[in-house]
């Protein structure tokens, strides 16, 4: 069984006046294959989305935050199993950073890239689609006795012709073999986008130095979903809220390999429900340890978005009878009358279920990493604690090291979101803060990307980054070269990218040399 999986990035799940709508060959397309009206994506962010599409997992699960992204490769991905059992995998992704962080796919090796198609380059939707059709014109390519795993990555900004292009995409697969007896198609998006009347542009959100990862909204966060495979019920729409979760678990199921996951598939998916399948779906900007994160979980008319740094829910009631552009109104929780009062309660018991399960995956990675760094805690009679971090992650990061020795907070005061996260997540265990009198034996500084000569060289202190990794002098320089090694596949046939990428870092851009500022 072939899989053939397109995906468009930013496309909204309903018509609008700018290059983010759906796109019309959605609408042709579903007449061969089975629509998801309400599919809610895992994140507002292409690559968290895509690995938790690939992965079967929360955001949560396979990373702490953005930057300096990477996989645990002993993570189970759509790629891996399927190569195992004797796929040949081919992914085509357009930006740079994506193709470098989106390791759960089996990007197409670049001795195999034409001329002219270079790393450092942003492809174009043309280019994809002209890489493509090269490949499919070689038999090699084309549908035999050997399945095929082929994901394109198209992008919908400023392309008038990315209706055509996706049209033509999909008849490049047809003439190659590959057809609705012998394939499963995905047509798709990551994410939506802010709908062009809350006047949330690129432009605006650079000016006020936010990305839409942040934004819970419908039009952001549900995306258009289109399935098909051999015997599915051309045309038959899906009313039930979904998961993009479960995408993972569909594709093995349908290819014979479902003993490698449990999780119920959208197959199962009953036509209307007025209940989610199989569970009230949650969406995440941001990765647990980055500042400013925030969640959501939904209902099929309410909806709770949750913010992570101030420990705060608010309720929005939601209204898509008219257009799939829903109505989303704040709702005083103190008005509710008792069925809207128990799926609130619903809600935010799911938010609070799931944050739990983060903080036990959460404080087992930091326990690892932080064991590397400082074999012996116990030797340190109290360590204090300066963090950049999140709460959630300052807070894990507190109560493992808590474990092995006396450790202090350095706050002015305990803001009420770290009461709150205590007290619901870590059984109100007592936190203890620091004051400048007193002078612990080791002072950690977590979330650092630099270190002051003062404390590189004291005894006292340490300093960490985002990774929990130690910060040395000439961080930027070595971070830069282990960054530039592990994606050595894409740097080898450009050695000016390697000098321009050093020089950027040098500049002061850290981690990466795309400006990413916890983006999406």
């Amino acid at each position: 069984m072939n899989i053939c999986w397109v995906f468009v990035d930013s496309v909204r799940r309903y018509y609008s006046n700018d290059d983010r709508s759906k796109l019309h060959f959605m609408d042709k397309f579903s007449s061969n294959s089975v629509y998801f009206k309400n599919m809610m994506t895992c994140a507002p962010s292409t690559i968290m989305s895509l690995t938790a599409m690939n992965t079967g997992l929360s955001s949560s699960s396979f990373a702490d935050n953005y930057h300096d992204l990477g996989i645990d490769p002993s993570i189970p991905t759509l790629s891996s199993i399927l190569r195992s059992n004797g796929w040949k995998n081919t992914a085509l992704i357009m930006h740079p950073e994506v193709r470098e962080k989106l390791s759960i796919v089996d990007i197409l090796p670049r001795d195999e890239w034409p001329k002219g198609y270079l790393h450092r380059d942003w492809w174009s939707n043309s280019m994809i689609h002209d890489l493509l059709s090269s490949l499919l014109a070689k038999s090699e390519y084309h549908a035999s006795e050997v399945p095929r795993f082929f994901f394109i990555d198209y992008n919908c900004r400023l392309d008038p012709n990315i209706n055509s292009i996706v049209s033509s995409t999909f008849d490049l697969f047809y003439s190659a073999g590959y057809n609705h007896t012998n394939t499963i198609f995905i047509l798709c998006s990551d994410h939506g986008y802010p709908d062009p009347s809350k006047n949330i542009t690129p432009s605006y959100l650079k000016s006020v130095g936010l990305s839409h990862d942040v934004f819970m909204s419908d039009d952001n966060v549900m995306i258009p979903f289109y399935l098909s495979y051999p015997g599915c019920p051309f045309g038959t729409t899906i009313d039930t809220l979904v998961s993009s979760r479960s995408v993972f678990s569909t594709i093995l199921n349908l290819v014979g390999l479902s003993s490698y996951t449990y999780a119920p598939t959208l197959v199962d998916a009953p036509t209307s429900l007025e209940s989610p399948f199989p569970t009230y779906p949650r969406c995440d900007g941001r990765f647990l340890a980055q500042v400013g994160g925030i969640s959501c979980v939904r209902s099929s008319h309410l909806k709770v978005v949750f913010d992570h740094d101030n420990y705060a829910y608010t309720l929005y009631s939601l209204d898509n009878t008219q257009s799939l552009n829903t109505i989303e109104l704040p709702v005083d929780t103190s008005c509710l009358h008792s069925d809207s009062l128990q799926v609130y309660t619903d809600l935010k018991h799911e938010i609070e279920r799931s944050l739990s399960t983060d903080v036990k995956f959460l404080s087992k990675r930091i326990l690892s990493r932080i064991l590397s760094i400082i074999s012996d805690p116990t030797r340190f009679s109290s360590i204090c604690i300066h963090s950049r971090m999140s709460p959630l992650y300052t807070l894990s990061l507190y109560h493992v090291l808590s474990k092995f020795t006396t450790v202090y907070l350095y706050l002015p005061s305990l803001p009420q979101s770290f009461d709150k996260w205590n007290d619901t997540h870590f059984d109100s265990r007592p936190l203890l803060l620091h004051y400048k009198n007193s002078s612990p034996p080791l002072t950690l500084y977590v979330g650092y990307t630099s270190s002051s000569l003062f404390q590189f060289l004291s005894r006292k202190c340490l300093v960490l980054d985002p990774n929990l990794r130690i910060v040395y002098p000439f961080y930027r320089v070595l971070a830069t070269l282990r960054s530039i090694y592990n994606a050595r596949k894409f740097y080898y046939k450009e050695p000016f990218l390697l000098f321009h990428v050093i020089s950027c870092r040098l500049r002061g851009r850290i981690f990466t040399f795309w400006p990413t500022s916890q983006k999406a």
